[in-house]
């Protein structure tokens, strides 16, 4: 899916570091191992993830004081890998960086550099299933002049089954007022392919100028059929969601309007999922709603549903029969399903009712079972990463504890999952300079060989 994998950066206040004490011991449950530290060092900003061969996942994370982007692959059956530099230091890491992956087809990482002299470029890095990075591609380059500030801030990256990317990102333009003062005037959605072999698809343009902030998304079914979401405006002014299907051979479809204008609420950035199929689900924010509709795989769209009346921030997956599963919080973490007809589940509690569950994250495998992460922030100034599992068919399983420590030392957890088992990362500050990026690792035990 965006499932987006884009890079948290932390924002806890250096007097709260300060005063960090040592950590209390790592809690272990039945299945999930203790937590493993991937990386230490001085500003680290993560984790991102992707789930890159039966059980084993790649771990990225930028070094903050010096913006070198590196990753290191975990195995199926805990080995670590070596570091991989992907951006080295001299890249200037600008935004970004974005990280997918799939099966035994690797990962793909993309991330945007502004080099200094006036120009940029979105560049893409192929892992492979061992975690060694092959040549890396520029998509896309541009420059910037004294009247007008072209730059590409955001992006979004999917594969399909066989390791073929999709690359979608926007170009802004914006007009100079005064020294670091932009206006943005319109942008334009770009896609590029990447493909297995290395070689790069035509630059494609999904909307044309005239947009403003569209923040794209792109989901990309078993096939490598893409479907790309952003943010637009109607004839009227008004914010609104549109969405388009991008072939394998590179035809755009045309697009569609999925969001009612509604000039009192705001509509935010949308996310969107898709399964192996190409069942399809979008959701955005329209002021403080979490509204969704789905797109059947032969493109019929849905009627729009509110997931929420109230969120802050959520996160949406799709199993492979069209069931669309979202995790947002209130004053504390919580999940909806909605089935592939449209009709909504009951809200349900991720996290205990008496705590504050924030940041989830959710990933589904094949199979349709859905794990589940969120930070839980207690009122005696503790944190916590935690997890559970959610079946196929809605139940929930026991809340798991995978690390404590005093409160504000622990980042927003990300997870990534397949039959095979789940990983879950997290950022744990131990100074005000300091940090650590960790995983857990829960296998799921069947017969056969687990990925090394």
């Amino acid at each position: 899916m965006r499932r987006r994998r884009r890079l948290a950066r932390g924002t806890t206040g250096c007097a709260t570091l300060m005063a960090l004490a040592a950590m209390a011991a790592p809690v272990a449950h039945a299945g999930w191992s203790p937590p493993s530290t991937i990386a230490d060092g001085p500003h680290l900003e993560g984790p991102l993830l992707a789930m890159t061969a039966p059980g084993a996942a790649n771990v990225g994370w930028v070094r903050g004081h010096t913006q070198e982007l590196r990753t290191r692959r975990i195995g199926g059956r805990g080995k670590l890998r070596r570091e991989v530099s992907l951006a080295p230091a001299t890249a200037s890491l600008a935004a970004g960086p974005w990280l997918a992956g799939v099966g035994r087809g690797g990962a793909v990482a993309v991330w945007y550099s502004a080099h200094g002299n006036g120009t940029y470029s979105i560049n893409a890095g192929r892992l492979n299933a061992h975690g060694r990075l092959g040549a890396v591609r520029t998509v896309a380059t541009g420059s910037d002049d004294v009247s007008t500030y072209t730059e590409a801030l955001t992006a979004s990256v999917a594969l399909d089954r066989a390791g073929n990317a999709t690359v979608v990102w926007p170009e802004l333009h914006a007009t100079q007022l005064e020294p670091k003062h932009f206006d943005i005037t319109s942008a334009t959605v770009h896609a590029r392919s990447l493909r297995a072999d290395g070689s790069l698809g035509p630059l494609l343009d999904v909307a044309s100028p005239g947009e403003i902030d569209p923040a794209p998304e792109v989901a990309v079914d078993a096939s490598g059929r893409a479907t790309l979401a952003w943010r637009a405006q109607d004839p009227a002014g008004n914010k609104v969601v549109r969405a388009a299907r991008l072939t394998p051979n590179g035809q755009l479809g045309a697009a569609h309007t999925l969001s009612t204008p509604t000039p009192s609420e705001p509509v935010g950035e949308p996310t969107v999922a898709s399964n192996a199929r190409g069942d399809v689900v979008a959701g955005w924010r329209s002021g403080q709603r979490i509204v969704t509709r789905l797109i059947s795989a032969n493109g019929v769209l849905g009627t729009l549903a509110t997931i929420a009346s109230s969120s802050s921030g959520f996160q949406v997956v799709i199993d492979s029969s069209g069931k669309a599963t979202f995790a947002w919080r209130t004053n504390r973490a919580m999940f909806r399903q909605l089935s592939p007809g449209g009709r909504l589940g009951p809200l349900r509690s991720l996290s205990a009712s008496s705590l504050d569950g924030s940041s989830p994250d959710l990933a589904v495998d094949r199979a349709g079972t859905i794990t589940a992460t969120w930070r839980r922030d207690s009122r005696v100034h503790r944190s916590a990463i935690q997890t559970r599992r959610i079946r196929p068919d809605g139940s929930a399983g026991a809340v798991r504890t995978l690390a404590k420590a005093l409160s504000s030392s622990l980042g927003s957890p990300v997870v990534v999952a397949d039959t095979q088992g789940a990983v879950v990362a997290w950022p744990r500050w131990v100074t005000a300079t300091r940090s650590l990026i960790q995983v857990s690792r829960l296998v799921v035990r069947r017969p056969g060989r687990e990925a090394r």
